[in-house]
Formats: structure tokens, sequence, C-alpha cells
């Protein structure tokens, strides 16, 4: 509900006068409405009304509030994971009426609101990257261009900041299923990718393709390959119809170790086997396999890097510069002397090591450079690749 005002009569979004019990809000976005006079709130309990308001955003009311429970003190409204920011008499929740104990998790730039785990003096915008402080950072604020949903910010105020309401809806604004932690606002932020299932092995022999089996994949998911020392020809799996289509990632170090990722954007859901072609003759692959969910199914490759050559006991995978927050980092490596796991307070998840060798991956909460960190005893040379996925927009 947005851009509409009336010259004459006060205009609010959602407004409920002499209507009690059974009024319900969802999943609303309310902006832009009015034209300054008194009254006009994104939602409005009045004469003996009572509503509730679930995971609703209202920003940008030119007369009066946010959320507003009338001018009578039979009044009652609930208000649960809203946020109400910009609002013309700087006031989120406001009225004569009652806000219902069960009022709870807002969020408002001024410094009222209502409820437990309420947060105030919030600031609002839409820039991925606002600095210090508490922000709630949407998509788009250009006049006339507008977009309140969420922006996926790993300190955006709203994100994980809901109490879960899934006895009453299940879903967002977009339809979109809201996972156990909740967001607040309409907006449920998609794009926090998870590991789906993983794998690690080989042959124990030399051989010029190697096939494992894998649990069915799902649909529209990031599936990995890193491969060692083989030089790979290419990937393919059973998944219904075509297969899923695989490439590399382009950052292949060939010396001392050849290290090679492949991976398959917005799979196919039902491929149980994968099976990894060899070029230059029969050899030892180690292979290590990874499905993610929630991760770009159109561009999901960010970057790539690789590197090689002697090294301490500390080895450092080669690090990527991600672009976006929330992006699925993976590197390989190989060692030529004895493993030592990862390093101690590394963020990196391990996946099992093979013949001393490693891969491991990790979902740094922001954007910055990332690679896994391992020991090895003593020093010695490694061969390694890394890349970054980026996480649905």
């Amino acid at each position: 509900i947005h851009d509409s005002d009336d010259p004459v009569e006060f205009v609010g979004g959602i407004s409920f006068n002499n209507f009690s019990g059974g009024n319900t809000v969802t999943n609303s976005i309310i902006y832009k409405i009015g034209h300054g006079a008194a009254g006009e709130a994104g939602v409005t309990v009045d004469n003996n009304s009572n509503a509730e308001v679930y995971n609703t955003t209202v920003w940008g009311m030119y007369g009066n509030y946010g959320f507003s429970n009338g001018n009578d003190a039979a009044s009652s409204l609930k208000v649960v994971n809203t946020i109400a920011f910009n609002n013309g008499w700087g006031a989120g929740y406001w009225g004569n009426g009652t806000f219902s104990l069960g009022s709870t998790n807002n969020i408002t730039d001024s410094p009222n609101d209502y409820g437990a785990g309420a947060l105030t003096g919030v600031s609002w915008t839409a820039n991925p990257n606002p600095g210090p402080g508490s922000w709630v950072v949407f998509r788009n604020l250009t006049p006339g261009s507008e977009d309140l949903r969420l922006q996926s910010f790993p300190l955006n105020s709203a994100q994980a900041a809901g109490t879960n309401q899934s006895t009453r809806f299940t879903i967002d604004i977009e339809g979109g299923t809201r996972p156990a932690v909740w967001d607040v606002g309409a907006d449920q932020v998609t794009g926090v990718p998870a590991l789906v299932q993983s794998l690690a092995g080989g042959p124990g022999a030399p051989v010029s393709s190697w096939l494992f089996t894998i649990n069915p994949t799902g649909a529209g998911n990031l599936l990995v390959v890193g491969v060692l020392p083989s030089t790979v020809s290419s990937v393919t799996d059973n998944a219904p119809g075509a297969g899923n289509a695989y490439v590399s990632v382009n950052a292949v170090a060939t010396s001392p170790y050849r290290t090679d990722i492949w991976y398959a954007k917005n799979s196919l859901a039902g491929a149980t086997a994968v099976t990894v072609n060899l070029a230059g003759g029969p050899s030892y692959p180690e292979v290590w396999f990874a499905e993610f969910s929630g991760i770009d199914p159109t561009s999901p490759l960010d970057t790539s890097a690789v590197a090689s050559g002697q090294i301490g006991s500390t080895v450092f995978a080669p690090t990527v510069l991600t672009s976006t927050a929330r992006a699925v980092v993976f590197s390989i490596v190989g060692f030529s002397q004895s493993y030592g796991g990862l390093r101690a307070g590394s963020p990196f998840t391990a996946m099992p090591s093979l013949a001393g060798d490693d891969a491991a991956w990790d979902v740094p909460p922001g954007i910055g450079t990332y690679g896994a960190v391992w020991n090895q005893s003593p020093s010695g040379l490694y061969g390694g690749s890394t890349a970054a996925f980026k996480a649905a927009p």
C-alpha cells in the first residue's frame, strides 16, 4: 500500500474503526501515504477496535505514525516483528489506547517503541555498507523506486531479529517460506547459504574416471567438486534429463600439486551419482563434493584464486575478495608434508582429509578477503585453489 493521498481527508494505510476481534495484518509494506494531516498512520485502530499486526513494514508516512492505537483507551493494538521508519511526526508507535502485552521484537528510528526485544533509534539506509551503528538495510530508497524488502547484510538489524510466528503463518510477503529464525518486517531475506550434504573419497587405485554416489540432489542448489592431484576433463552426473552441467572455476594449481574446483549451478533434483573424468592417463584422484542451498541460481561464481609453492608450517589457501555478504568460500589444498588440520581459530569447516590433503568451506557474514588456513609439519610445498559463490539475491 503506497503513494496514496486525499487533499481534504486524512489518509491512512490500514484502519480498523469500530471493529473488535479477529483483525490481523501480516506481511504488509505501507509507505508514502497522506499529506501531513493528524491521524495518518500506517496501521490504526480506533473506537473500541483491536487488531494484531505481524511482520509489517511502515515507512515515510507523511503526517503521523507508523502504528497508532487511536484516541480512545478502549482500543488495543498488538505489534510483532514490525518496522516503523521515517514517519512524519517522528514516532513509530503512538496512541491513547493499549499496545498489548504480546507486542515484541519491533524496530524503529524513533525513541519510542513497544514490547520486549524492541530496538529504538535504529537508522535506515539502502547502502549495503553503511558503516558503524545499528541499521536496517532496505533494497532501494530512491524516490519513486522504493523497495522496502531487506538486503542481505551481516549487520542488518532486522535480520534474524524476529520471533517465530509459524503457528500463525509461515511465509513472507513474496510467498517464500520463513525458516526457523525469522527476520523483522514483511520480507524474509533469502540467500543464507547452508550445507545440504558433503562427501570426500577416492578410488584408491589408478583410474581414468571415478563415479561416486551421493544423496539425491535438491533443485536449485549449488554442487561443488574439488579434485587433486589429477587433471580433470569433465564432471557429469545422472540427474534426470541431461544431468547437471559442471564447469571449472578456472583456478587450477599445476605445481607441485594440481588442484581444481568444478561446480554446477541451479541444480536439477535427483542426481545420485557423480563422475569425475580425468585426462592424461590413469591417476589417483582425491575428490571432495559439497551441495549448498541459498546460492545465486543464475550467476553464482563470484571469484576464484590459485596459489602454490614453498611455504612454512602454516599453509594459507589462496584468498579471494568477495563482492557480496554470505558467500560460500570453498578451498582445496594439497600438502607435501604431514597434514595438521585447520589452524586454531579458523572459521572454516574442514571436510575429511584424503591422503594428507584437505578441503574446507565457510560462509563469512560480510564482504572481505577469505581463505582456509591449515597446519603442516615440517614446512614444505603446497598447491591450492579457492572459489567464492554468491548467496541468492
